[in-house]
């Protein structure tokens, strides 16, 4: 696929896909596969930035869950999504990357990598194919606006100007804009009448009021644990940093404090760092040992916890509670962790908000203009880290595809 196109005064094509991430590649994927003319604009200088991003850390592609099993995890955007989740669920993207010459694996926490665990090789073949089924890619295309032209299609405002029956937004949402994701069409989309929630933070770092003391633990993991805020709860990884925590065990906890930041009500987690036993056998154990031993070492010795927990009990007052298990063994298992904000947009892994879901229809196409769908992290949906955020992106590109296949490109 050449990325580097003539310039041309105006080309005319059935489907532009506007972003050459993963929602708009699998969008471009099937439709050029039911033989539709598919130019993709990038407005960065290649495609996949932050689907390269992500194979750094192994690429979790998806996970080894059914589609009940994400979708729970989808909150109120679940609904939406459903259909989407359903033709394309994370069994069908293990299938599809096979087909790619790249086998997978089930990992920790049922997250589902690569076996080459990097994403180059993947992004190059499934680049390859697109390109054989006539798919165009246009680098460094930033797109300014659409508007319809006189006989109904789309007039694609780009520095090569295209002419569509169908438009596809997927131009990302709001985090890593270093990768070209930085939420720059808000302006001219919602200059269209159209519903936009306003960014925020999604699995990111919690601000927290931790003493010079146990920051000096930043760095260190808070392992095996379970946190619960409310009646929601997660288990895993945490990490204590220098602003407060983050980490696996706390990210699929950010809208319910988000939530509670907003309402101005307690944002409080609650840590289990004991989760495998329960208040009599942690009371047992602190119970056991030499009587000399000091209150840090007791915590070390006899329940096994690690210097940085031994730290954070310190700060949650346990040291006050050192002559009276009963009560220590309920702070190690419930130990409040007031979070005073979310951390920013350009630290957090992704986001919430975007494009609203009022303004789509039940196939990602926009209410009020026919042949214009969008998807992928633009629209307003979260889910936690562990392979969800891609089966999402994945699930509704293939699903927009398949829509255009089924229609053709007449609906302009």
């Amino acid at each position: 696929m050449s990325e580097n196109s003539p310039a041309e005064t105006t080309t005319q094509t059935d489907v532009v896909v506007i972003g050459a991430g993963p929602a708009g590649l699998a969008a471009a994927e099937v439709a050029s596969a039911a033989g539709r003319k598919v130019v993709v604009l990038e407005a960065g200088p290649r495609a996949g930035r932050k689907f390269l991003l992500a194979g750094k850390s192994g690429l979790n592609l998806t996970c080894s869950a059914d589609v009940e099993g994400v979708l729970v995890q989808l909150g109120s955007a679940a609904a939406p999504l459903a259909a989407a989740l359903r033709a394309c669920p994370p069994a069908a993207i293990r299938a599809w990357a096979a087909e790619l010459d790249t086998p997978t694996y089930v990992g920790t926490s049922g997250k589902v990598f690569p076996v080459e665990q990097r994403a180059n090789g993947l992004l190059e073949r499934w680049l390859a194919r697109c390109q054989a089924q006539g798919v165009e890619l246009r680098c460094q295309q930033p797109v300014q606006g659409l508007r319809r032209a006189e006989d109904g299609r789309w007039w694609v405002d780009a520095p090569q100007p295209l002419l569509a029956r169908a438009v596809v937004l997927a131009m990302g949402g709001a985090s890593w804009p270093q990768t070209g994701s930085d939420g720059a069409w808000c302006r001219w989309l919602g200059a269209m009448g159209l519903e936009m929630v306003p960014w925020a933070s999604a699995n990111c770092g919690v601000n927290c009021a931790f003493d010079d003391v146990l920051r000096r633990h930043a760095g260190s993991a808070l392992k095996n644990l379970q946190v619960q805020v409310g009646e929601c709860h997660s288990q895993g990884e945490a990490v204590i940093t220098d602003y407060g925590l983050e980490g696996m065990a706390i990210y699929p906890l950010i809208p319910q404090l988000r939530q509670a930041l907003a309402e101005g009500r307690p944002a409080l987690l609650q840590l289990n760092l004991q989760r495998d036993r329960d208040p009599a056998a942690i009371v047992a154990a602190l119970q056991r040992g030499r009587s000399g031993d000091s209150f840090s070492k007791r915590l070390r010795s006899r329940l096994g916890l690690s210097p940085a927990a031994v730290a954070l009990i310190h700060w949650a007052g346990g040291r006050e509670l050192a002559d009276r298990p009963e009560a220590l063994a309920a702070l190690c298992r419930r130990l409040p962790v007031p979070v005073q904000s979310l951390r920013p947009l350009d630290e957090a892994i992704s986001v919430a908000g975007g494009l609203g879901w009022s303004a789509l229809d039940a196939d990602f196409q926009l209410r009020s203009q026919p042949g214009c769908y969008a998807i992928g992290e633009m629209v307003d949906w979260e889910a936690p880290t562990g392979g969800y955020l891609l089966s999402v992106c994945l699930a509704m590109g293939r699903y927009v595809g398949q829509h255009l296949a089924r229609i053709g490109t007449g609906a302009a």
